[in-house]
This record gives C-alpha cells, structure tokens and sequence, in this order.
C-alpha cells in the first residue's frame, strides 16, 4: 500500500503542475478544466487535424476525475491510478511546454487558414480570415487574454485548400430534380393519354 500511495502522491504533483502550467499560460483560473471545456467547444476542427484528439480528451477527463477522486472521495492509498497515468501527464506537459498540444496543433491550422485567406481576399476585404482568427478566445494553445506579442509561434501545419462548393454546380443538382420530375409527370401522362386512346 505504500507504494500505491507514493505512485498517487506522484500523480497529484503531475496534476498540479500541468494545471497550474495552463493557468499561469492560458491565462484563466480553472487549468485543466477550462483546457477541456475548450476541446469540446473545438472538437469540430480537433478531431479532423490532430490524430491524438480523442485519445487526449478522453484521457484527460479521466485523469481530472481521478484527481477529484483523490482530493476528495477516496484514501491516498487507493488503488486508482497507476504509473502510465503519471507518464502520460509529464508527456502531455511537455506537449503544452513545446506548443504541440492539442489546441496548440489546432490554433497554427486556424493562423494558417487566415494567412491563405487573406492572401486569396487581399486584405481590404473582411472574409474568412477575420471569423477563423476570432473563433476562439484563445491565443497560444489556448491562452486566454494575452496579446500576440507574448505568444509563441506554434509549429506550421499543412492544410489541404478549402473545397467551396459553387453556386452553379448546386444549381445544377436542383435542375437534374426538376428535370427528373418532369419526365416522371410526361411519363404518366402518356400512359394515361394512351389507355384512354386505346379503349
């Protein structure tokens, strides 16, 4: 049991400190919390551009609990938690040190997006660009309220090109239905016109 008790003590200090990492960077008072409610709001572009996006999250809200669970619920010598659960913290802190977390990975694909955006718009147009920068109130990885002097560059992810879908093309799409309903509604009326004629 004491073991199990220095592999828990172990995973609090982790806890601690991947917590108080995103609260001193991200700027806001909840850590870990916060971290994970912005992956759900963000889970659209998440899972499509990081691979470890569900992994991440999932384990993150487990680990949250199992920290909740020492804190308050159960005895430090419980049997909760083991030491890939410590290991996955130190490497998910280092993640969050080099700017390869999740939200990091998803914040440079956002910069990326507007920087082609604005190239294809010229900037005095106001498009895309403005909307992909502001979707989040995150800056680095997720910091909350910094400016972006204070930000580090996060690394460059690239990204296929948006596909838009054209007018003219959806346009066509509904002129193929039209056309079908018309051929369907000349069809009927021959075969009737042609009972008729031939009784």
């Amino acid at each position: 049991m004491i073991i199990m008790k220095d592999i828990n003590v172990t995973f609090l200090e982790e806890y601690k400190r991947v917590d108080n990492y995103i609260r001193d960077a991200f700027g806001n008072g909840e850590g870990v919390s916060e971290y994970i409610r912005e992956m759900e709001a963000r889970q659209a572009e998440g899972v499509v551009r990081v691979a470890t996006w569900k992994d991440d999250y999932k384990t993150l809200k487990h680990l949250r609990w199992v920290r909740n669970q020492l804190a308050h619920e159960v005895s430090i010598r419980a049997d909760i938690c083991d030491r890939s659960d410590v290991e996955w913290l130190r490497g998910f802190g280092k993640r969050l040190k080099g700017v390869r977390d999740p939200l990091a990975v998803v914040n440079a694909w956002e910069r990326e997006v507007a920087k082609r955006a604005k190239r294809s718009y010229g900037s005095g147009q106001s498009g895309q660009s403005g909307q992909v920068v502001q979707s989040s109130q995150l800056g680095r990885s997720g910091q909350v309220g910094q400016s972006s002097a204070r930000r580090s560059p996060a690394p460059w992810i690239p990204v296929e090109p948006i596909k838009k879908t054209s007018k003219r093309r959806r346009g066509n799409k509904a002129g193929c239905v039209v056309l079908v309903l018309l051929v369907t509604v000349a069809v009927v009326l021959a075969l009737v016109l042609a009972y008729y004629l031939l009784k």
